[in-house]
């Protein structure tokens, strides 16, 4: 009598895990795709905002997320996925990246973001 009764609690437990990890994967790839949004979201709202920018201008930017949930948001980077959206040498910073001086751009071209999320997406700051 005690091998079904086993039987059943091992189905069970299985069965319990089973539906834990296809809700983790789930939940992993909800993280993956909007971490992928965002990340195609930020250069595509600068390059809205400035469709042209002069060869090495600088761009500063201050709190672009790392992570989305468990999914990174720039696997490659964001200096990578800036500089797709132009033909012209760019360098990208995080301001928090370094206190390192910034290099100068093309007569002084710096430009600096915030992350702001929602609709917006970035904020153009003042020095």
């Amino acid at each position: 009598m005690s091998n079904p009764i086993r039987r059943n609690g091992v189905a069970c437990i299985a069965a319990c895990l089973l539906l834990f990890n296809v809700a983790q994967v789930r939940k992993l790839l909800a993280h993956w795709n909007a971490a992928g949004e965002l990340a195609a979201g930020i250069p595509r709202a600068l390059k809205q905002r400035y469709s042209e920018l002069p060869e090495d201008a600088v761009l500063v930017f201050k709190g672009i997320p790392h992570m989305y949930g468990q999914a990174v948001v720039f696997p490659t980077s964001l200096d990578a996925a800036i500089q797709r959206e132009y033909r012209v040498r760019l360098h990208v910073r995080k301001a928090e990246e370094s206190t390192r001086e910034h290099p100068r751009g093309v007569g002084g071209y710096v430009l600096r973001f915030e992350y702001v999320g929602g609709d917006e997406l970035l904020r153009q700051v003042e020095k």
